[in-house]
């Protein structure tokens, strides 16, 4: 476990290493917000497209898709606000949704939809504590809205991920 922290803290590091000196209008924790958002979101993509192909439930399956669609969509927005701020575009998931999507690849049925809801209840209070940081401490206006949405966005998912624990 302590190599799997010291790889999210030098991909973090890394991250923002290469994010542009001044981003157009951008403060340097709002730059890094987005860039971990956007990561975030192909991660996301990359576990609801997986779930859907893996996951046993009907009702995980359906979850699944709806979060892949969602998580396509916000990955869209959050490119044209990259563009928008000069920001580069983000190719690959996040560290923790590489690492879930590792670990999931190779599950299928009812322990595949165990796990996934676990990871995903995870990830999602991760991004929660992100999307709120953001929200409360946030320079850009629009960086800040966007986080209040997903923070009440996270917050529904985890209702709706309680109910699939049947």
């Amino acid at each position: 476990m302590k190599w799997f922290s010291a790889l999210m803290c030098a991909a973090a590091l890394t991250s923002l290493a290469l994010l542009p000196a001044q981003a157009s209008g951008l403060s340097k924790d709002d730059a890094s917000y987005l860039t971990i958002t956007m990561q975030a979101q192909l991660g996301r993509y990359a576990l609801g497209t997986l779930a859907m192909k893996n996951a046993h439930s009907p009702k995980v399956k359906a979850f699944a898709k709806a979060l892949a669609g969602d998580a396509g969509a916000q990955t869209r927005h959050l490119d044209a606000m990259a563009k928008r701020y000069g920001l580069p575009i983000a190719k690959q998931p996040d560290v923790r949704a590489s690492y879930h999507y590792s670990q999931l690849s190779g599950l299928h049925g009812a322990q595949f939809d165990r796990r996934f809801i676990q990871d995903l209840q995870i990830g999602d209070s991760v991004a929660a504590e992100q999307q709120s940081a953001e929200a409360k401490n946030g320079a850009n206006e629009a960086l800040k809205k966007y986080a209040q949405q997903r923070l009440q966005a996270l917050n529904r998912e985890q209702s709706n991920l309680g109910s699939l624990h049947a």
